[in-house]
């Protein structure tokens, strides 16, 4: 991946150095259309970083009806709930177009936190930011679906 594209999407107030670093500690990854990035359920404690190409996010109900989301495009984070809390994915995602992502385990963010304890710091804000984003936005359905 390139750091212009981390730049444009996701990092926009980290350095050059802060970005390779970033790099240098994640996993490139590229999906096929209809690839899964992982299903609900899933035991994982990674966070995957979206830079091109667009996926579909989709829970089951009790009454096994399918839940979709709005579509994702580039330049979010996805599987931060699982990456904070351990616990299984609360969704399935799986790729609509041939995507690239750059996936960032949790083994590779402590060493980072160690290592480089700002930039870890930096990491958590942008990505509390989309999740924040996130809540807001299922703040609003919960309340538009109250009326």
């Amino acid at each position: 991946m390139s750091h212009e594209l981390l730049v444009e999407l996701l990092f926009e107030d980290f350095s050059e150095s802060e970005l390779q670093e970033l790099l240098s500690i994640s996993e490139p990854k590229k999906f096929l259309s209809g690839d899964f990035l992982f299903k609900e359920g899933d035991n994982s404690d990674s966070i995957y970083i979206i830079f091109s190409g667009r996926v579909e996010i989709s829970t089951q109900k009790k009454d096994h009806d399918k839940i979709s989301f709005p579509t994702v495009v580039n330049g979010t984070v996805l599987g931060e709930i699982a990456f904070f809390d351990g616990k299984p994915r609360t969704a399935s995602v799986r790729a609509i177009d041939n995507l690239q992502a750059i996936i960032i385990s949790k083994s590779s963010f402590d060493e980072l936190e160690k290592n480089h304890t700002k930039l870890a710091i930096k990491l958590l804000k942008d990505i509390l930011r989309v999740t924040a984003e996130r809540l807001r936005w299922a703040d609003k359905k919960l309340i538009d679906l109250s009326i």
